[in-house]
Formats: C-alpha cells, structure tokens, sequence
C-alpha cells in the first residue's frame, strides 16, 4: 500500500551559504553521487533536476526521517534505563515464549 501525503505548499525563505548552494547544485545534477544517495534515500521518486524546491523536499524528507529514528532510539533507551532487572527478565520470559508460541505455528 502507498501512503500519499496531501502536501500543503508554503513558501518560506530558506537561507543558504554557498556551501549548501554547491551541495544543492549536486544534489540536482543527475548522475553525481549526491543525487543518487538523495533519490534512493527519498525513495527513488523525486526528479530533484526539476527544481530546487523538489531537491529541498527531498532532502527535509530525509532529515525528518532520521531525525525520527534517532527520536525512537533515545525514547528506546530511555526505558530501557528505567527498566530494572525484574522487568527484563519478565520481558526475556515473555519473548521466549512468545517465539515458543510462533514456532508451533
């Protein structure tokens, strides 16, 4: 299934060095490593030669992604510092037989 997010369009000023001009001209320039690793990352559809805007997209598209991930993992390791040593092993016990119960399957 293909989730489709309906975009809301809103410009807003985005203020770039030169580096990130340079960067962003790679991006955009089909067959460089930066707009292979960019089109793969965003999931192969954005034709980021099309504009600076679609090549911004992707790339917030991306950030927001592994900023997501790195959010889980610190919430992750948050409980699992606040677990003490009852709950893992009642979380132990629970998977194995959990994985117990799916092998009978």
């Amino acid at each position: 299934m293909v989730h489709h997010e309906r975009m809301e369009v809103r410009q807003t000023p985005v203020p770039l060095t030169q580096h990130d001009l340079e960067f962003l001209e790679a991006v955009r320039t089909p067959g460089s490593p930066e707009y292979t690793v960019v089109r793969r990352l965003a999931g192969g559809s954005p034709k980021l030669e099309k504009s600076s805007a679609v090549a911004l997209h992707a790339l917030m598209s991306i950030a927001h992604k592994a900023v997501l991930e790195e959010v889980m993992l610190a919430g992750y390791a948050m409980l699992a510092a606040a677990q003490t040593g009852k709950d893992h092993a009642a979380h132990r016990a629970a998977w194995h037989r959990a994985a117990e119960v799916a092998g009978r399957e």
